[in-house]
Order: structure tokens, then sequence, then C-alpha cells
């Protein structure tokens, strides 16, 4: 089960087949550094677990089909210094949470 890797550090997945949408499970990744998922089949909208990744640096989701609005639970992310999401069908105003990055 994809929640119970709690310790993963990087998440890269790229210029494959992969599709489906994130699982809200990605959320329990207490350590997760690094997040880039580009150039795959992955839809839907970004879950609002994500917004307890404590240690997130670099979140990268672009050439993918994401849609809906960011979640506001990302304002959390305290070490954030690389943010892509472009190419996709987000809809929606930024949140006001990100403010504090």
């Amino acid at each position: 089960e994809i929640g119970a890797w709690t310790s993963i550090f990087r998440f890269h997945v790229y210029n494959s087949a992969l599709s489906g949408t994130f699982p809200t499970e990605i959320g329990a990744w207490e350590s997760i550094n690094e997040f880039f998922v580009f150039n795959t089949a992955v839809s839907g909208t970004l879950p609002t677990e994500i917004g307890a990744w404590g240690s997130i640096e670099s979140f990268s989701a672009y050439n993918i089909a994401l849609n809906g609005s960011l979640p506001t639970q990302i304002g959390a992310w305290t070490l954030i210094y690389n943010f892509y999401v472009y190419n996709n069908a987000l809809s929606g105003t930024l949140p006001t949470e990100i403010g504090a990055w």
C-alpha cells in the first residue's frame, strides 16, 4: 500500500504511462522532500492530505491532467522552494495561504 511509505524521500515518475488519480494516502508520506510527476496520464485533483508534507522542498506536477483548484492546505509547507504545476487544467485562484512561502 502506497500510504505505508512513510519514510520516502524522493518520488519521481515521469515520461511514463502512469494513469489514474493521486490517492489520498500519499498524505502519510512524512519525510517526502521531492515530488516529481510529469509527462504522465495522471489526472484529477491534488489531495488535501498533501498539506501534511512538512519537509517538502520541491514539488513538480506538470504536463499531466490536474484539474480543480490547488488545495489551501499546501500553504502549510514551510520549506518549499520549487513549485511547478504548469500545463494542467487547474482552475480558480491561488490559495492565499501560500503567501507565507
